[in-house]
């Protein structure tokens, strides 16, 4: 039976080596091609981890982690997912930002991302954020090695309401699975409200 759960802050971390383990296989995959271990996810969820304010929502299949959400306000986020808000005279304390939204193929169409962006929306409105904000990769649709049957999610944010901001993306690198190099990226920024 699936189960959809919510976990305030530190309350996640009893679940950290599923969902790392998850972001790991899922992320490495086209588009984005994120060469990640544990010790990188320990950084990046610790965000999560260590705020009072972040939720985090998984899907349970059994004991198995099979789907994971996660946000937390902006402002709490690292400086290079702030920079374009703070360049573009933006406050990023009116943001809650959603870092994840992954759920494993054999489990899509199940109606879990439509209640993952309910859930984040609804404790925006709690912690008194007016807008969600997400990231995705930029990668051409020529790209070398997109899969034949790679589907763009682009209309799916858009059916939940969110916009691309336009002249804003966020630059940054990391280690990529099909180079094994440090590259340089850039995350389109998707908005609601």
């Amino acid at each position: 039976m699936l189960q959809l759960k919510s976990f305030i802050g530190e309350e996640a971390s009893a679940y950290f080596s599923q969902i790392a383990d998850l972001r790991i296989n899922t992320f490495k995959e086209f588009p984005y091609f994120y060469e990640g271990n544990f010790e990188t996810e320990k950084g990046y969820l610790g965000v999560y981890f260590k705020s009072q304010k972040s939720l985090t929502l998984l899907v349970f299949d059994g004991d198995k982690i099979v789907g994971c959400s996660s946000s937390v306000p902006l402002n709490e986020e690292s400086d290079i997912i702030q920079r374009p808000f703070l360049d573009s005279n933006l406050n990023s304390k009116d943001y809650l930002y959603i870092g994840d939204v992954i759920i494993q193929k054999a489990y899509r169409e199940r109606g879990f991302l439509r209640k993952f962006f309910e859930h984040h929306e609804n404790h925006a409105k709690t912690q008194g954020l007016k807008h969600l904000v997400f990231m995705t990769v930029n990668r051409p649709h020529s790209h070398p090695r997109r899969p034949s049957d790679y589907k763009s999610l682009e209309p799916i944010w858009q059916h939940f309401g969110y916009k691309l901001m336009s002249g804003m993306a966020v630059k940054t690198s990391w280690l990529q699975s099909d180079t094994l190099k440090v590259e340089n990226n850039e995350l389109g920024i998707w908005v609601k409200g």
